[in-house]
């Protein structure tokens, strides 16, 4: 019964991923990987973890996207994993795990083009733990300067 309960969260998740419906992802690939004791095909953690990054579930998007990095070796994916999954790190506020996460998929294609968004992100990072914490604010535009009111004539002196 469980198996087969598994199995068709695992359609429904599958479905849901070819429709975008990336809500419907999370949660059927999310029981499918409660119910099923061994998930064989790292795809189904990358769908997982992608559609929890598109809802906003970064916490949730961790685990997945840790197995399927740990399962895929040094795949192009894989770096767009390690860009995912330095995300939800930074997200959720663990910004060294972040860093050394966007570091390693770096390295894996230096030249793809998905290195310049993880190199942007690594000095977002990094720029974040140098500071106080907070993110530095955009420089603004120069305040224009008050406008001077014309003179008044000199007030003549009563006699």
């Amino acid at each position: 019964m469980k198996q087969k309960m598994a199995e068709l969260a695992l359609a429904a998740g599958s479905k849901a991923f070819r429709q975008q419906d990336w809500k419907g992802v999370s949660e059927q690939l999310g029981r499918y990987t409660e119910l099923q004791p061994k998930v064989d095909d790292p795809q189904v953690w990358y769908h997982l973890g992608s559609a929890r990054i598109q809802t906003k579930e970064f916490a949730g998007a961790i685990t997945p996207l840790e197995n399927y990095i740990k399962n895929t070796g040094g795949t192009k994916t894989a770096q767009y994993a390690g860009l995912l999954l330095g995300q939800a790190y930074e997200e959720t506020g663990n910004n060294p795990k972040a860093r050394e996460t966007y570091e390693r998929a770096e390295k894996l294609y230096p030249g793809s083009d998905f290195a310049p968004m993880i190199r942007n992100r690594l000095r977002r990072v990094a720029s974040a733990m140098s500071g106080p914490g907070i993110a530095p604010l955009p420089p603004q535009p120069p305040a224009p300067k008050p406008q001077q009111p014309a003179p008044q004539p000199a007030a003549q002196p009563q006699q």
